[in-house]
């Protein structure tokens, strides 16, 4: 939009009552996480592995993600250098794998989602996730 002459802004949902949430999640039923367990591991870690490269090589990282773009959906690489600029220091866990997860996190989110009427009954972060990572 920037790029087309809009003016924009962006708002951090955390400044306005939101708690802090995960932006990236791998979903799969309860089901799929029994029974294929070693294959969501293997794919998580080739993400991990993908993310430290692009992380410490955000030019080449960009031109394999031009060199694979959809054709019929072309890319800007222009634009797509800004989100990575945007998108790489919220992708890093800091001293935890790239997809780490705390139950603290999802209690918090789950609470405030009660409270705000969005659901029902209270859940429990610590089932709301498995940490791949681990």
């Amino acid at each position: 939009m920037e790029k087309e002459g809009f003016a924009i802004r962006t708002i951090d949902p955390t400044q306005y009552g939101v708690p802090d949430y995960y932006e990236l999640v791998l979903i799969a039923s309860e089901q799929t996480v029994k029974e294929k367990a070693e294959t969501i591991r293997k794919f998580w870690r080739a993400a991990q592995r993908g993310q430290q490269y692009v992380m410490a090589h955000p030019d080449e990282g960009l031109k394999i993600l031009l060199a694979h773009q959809e054709q019929a959906f072309p890319l800007d690489a222009e634009v797509e250098k800004k989100s990575l600029q945007m998108l790489l220091p919220r992708m890093d866990a800091g001293d935890k794998l790239f997809g780490w997860q705390d139950a603290a996190s999802w209690e918090a989110v789950a609470s405030w989602m009660q409270k705000s009427g969005l659901i029902r009954q209270a859940v429990a972060g610590k089932d709301c996730f498995v940490n791949v990572t681990e």
